[in-house]
């Protein structure tokens, strides 16, 4: 049984690297100035990143502890298919199509997508529309 753990530690620590969830959990702890040159980093703003990785967090955190307390273990799979309907129907009322699909693009986001949600830092880490 260890060398199972052992092989399904070692899946998800590689797994880890590149991961676009990950990255940007980094990127609530950078300076603006050491933001990597991405796709969504260079086409939406700042705040839009970040409320949408707090909202991605925030689910994490609520399934970890659903599937934590022992009484409430059973209702964890009921809580998986929640979020289908959270991303179908609350997170299209948060953000624009546009913001979607940039934030959920695998890497290479479609460069016919309108420029005007894109966003420019300033060296005071102001952000402003492109």
């Amino acid at each position: 049984m260890p060398v199972l753990y052992g092989i399904f530690m070692y899946m998800g620590i590689t797994s880890i690297e590149g991961n676009q969830f990950i990255e940007r959990l980094k990127l609530l702890f950078m300076h603006v100035s050491q933001y990597p040159r991405t796709k969504y980093v260079e086409r939406l703003r700042k705040k839009k990143i970040h409320f949408y990785t707090l909202i991605q967090l925030l689910l994490v955190i609520i399934l970890w502890i659903i599937k934590s307390i022992t009484v409430l273990a059973i209702t964890f799979p009921m809580f998986i298919v929640l979020l289908g309907p959270i991303r179908l129907w609350i997170i299209p009322k948060l953000f624009t199509k546009e913001e979607i699909d940039i934030l959920d693009a695998e890497d290479d986001v479609d460069d016919n997508l309108s420029p005007e949600i894109g966003a420019i830092e300033n060296a005071d880490d102001t952000v402003q529309l492109k």
